[in-house]
Order: structure tokens, then C-alpha cells, then sequence
């Protein structure tokens, strides 16, 4: 299961971007921190004039190189996609390191890896998607 841009309908709104770097995880979920920075999204649109929008978001590959990568068991591939324990999380990156994709991100203020998890397995990128360009699937 992976959040899958159809990037024939996305027309670089980034509003999904938005979403996503003004929610911050807890225990009891995903709650905004009126945060609207864009380097601190998990996913990315890249727009480029006279071209269509490029997303870049976590593959939720099944080999998973940065589950293998995380010393602390801070990510876990389960219920179909790789999920983040920001507890467990050490802070070493090595998951960054891990992804052959490059798309597990770091920002220089935050502590923690910047991956897609689907907010806890219900993306809130695709509530506010005013395209429905974005979905979730295989």
C-alpha cells in the first residue's frame, strides 16, 4: 500500500505539501502545528514550467532497504507499508542513507526522518486534494 500521484491530474497545487508539513505526529495521531514549511513535507511536487508536476513520495517498497537500515526497529514494515515509530527513533539517518529512491528526507531543525507513513494509514494528502489526484494503492 503507497500514496500514488497520477500526475496527469495533479497540477502542482501544492496543497498536498502544505497538509502534509503542518501535521505533526502523536500518540493519539496526526494534528496540525500550523507549520507551513514545504521542506518539512513528506511528500514533494516538483513543478517545472511547460512540464507536468513530478511527485516524490515513499515507494513502501517490500524489501524496505531502511527498515533494514534502522538499528532501532523505528520502522516497521506492516499492514502493508512501512510504518514510523517516532519513539524508537535514534536520530542517526541511517534509513535517509538507506533508500535507493532518495525519498525518505531530512530537514536541518527537525530530529527525525521525513518518510510517508500514510499518516498512520489514513492520508490526510488526499482529503484535501482538490484533483483527486492522489490515492492510495499498490
Amino acid at each position: 500500500m503507497r500514496l500514488i500521484v497520477d500526475e496527469n491530474k495533479c497540477v502542482g497545487c501544492q496543497i498536498c505539501v502544505q497538509i502534509c508539513a503542518s501535521l505533526s505526529e502523536s500518540k493519539e495521531g496526526y494534528t496540525a502545528n500550523k507549520v507551513f514549511n514545504p521542506t518539512k513535507s513528506k511528500i514533494r511536487i516538483e513543478t517545472e514550467p511547460l512540464q507536468a508536476p513530478k511527485a516524490y513520495v515513499c515507494k513502501q517498497c517490500e524489501d524496505a532497504p531502511c527498515v533494514d537500515a534502522c538499528p532501532t526497529g523505528a520502522l516497521k514494515l506492516e499492514d502493508g507499508y512501512v510504518k514510523f515509530i517516532r519513539e524508537e527513533c535514534i536520530h542517526c539517518f541511517n534509513c535517509v542513507d538507506a533508500c535507493p529512491w532518495g525519498l525518505i528526507f531530512r530537514h536541518e531543525d527537525l530530529d527525525i526522518p521525513l518518510k510517508c507513513d500514510l499518516c498512520g494509514g489514513e492520508p490526510k494528502c488526499i482529503e484535501h486534494c482538490p484533483r483527486d489526484a492522489i490515492s492510495v494503492g499498490d
